[in-house]
């Protein structure tokens, strides 16, 4: 609770947009930093002026470690994924005539068009994502379990996430399927 007042009592970006700084809980007294808080903010800044120090970050000189590329990587394909989930769901509500199998089907010939690469690519398009997405949700859900956080074993899941992912994709295109007689 003492959290929450204390949250309540900082002004918000709400509050500073709207042109007041004053607090949430006493509207009529502003915020008030300590003086050692506000001479180290002080201080900081003026050594950063001092350094010719960017105010933050710029893409041009922060390098990504291989841990970030998997986690930007996975909110990608976990978009990804659930747009083709909800399209294949919407596509398969539509009132028409062709099944999600023959949709299937039809996507298969034409990559077989372009041979064995074109129908690996195809197959490996659809793998990988959902491949590295579990593998990598895998390593996300061992964060969750407060393990995992020290900087080699951080590099170490990232790469297996990867490579794992690519072999199970490969394993996965392998797999050849036959169609069921049905009549």
């Amino acid at each position: 609770m003492s959290l929450a007042v204390r949250l309540l009592n900082r002004p918000s970006v709400l509050q500073t947009y709207a042109g007041s700084t004053s607090c949430f809980l006493h509207s009529s007294t502003p915020v008030n930093y300590p003086e050692p808080v506000e001479k180290e903010m002080k201080n900081f800044w003026i050594k950063n002026e001092t350094l010719k120090r960017p105010m933050s970050p710029h893409l041009s000189i922060y390098s990504l470690g291989i841990s970030g590329y998997p986690s930007i990587v996975h909110r990608i394909t976990g978009v990804g994924l659930a747009v083709a989930l909800y399209g294949t769901g919407w596509a398969a509500l539509c009132p028409t005539t062709i099944t999600v199998t023959e949709m299937a089907d039809a996507v298969m010939n034409c990559a077989s068009g372009f041979g064995v690469a074109g129908v690996f690519a195809v197959k490996m398009a659809i793998a990988w994502p959902i491949a590295f997405h579990y593998l990598n949700g895998i390593r996300h859900l061992a964060w969750d379990t407060g393990s995992g956080f020290e900087i080699p074993v951080f590099s170490k899941t990232a790469y297996a996430a990867v490579v794992l992912s690519i072999i199970v994709s490969i394993a996965l295109c392998c797999i050849k399927l036959d169609k069921p007689n049905i009549k």
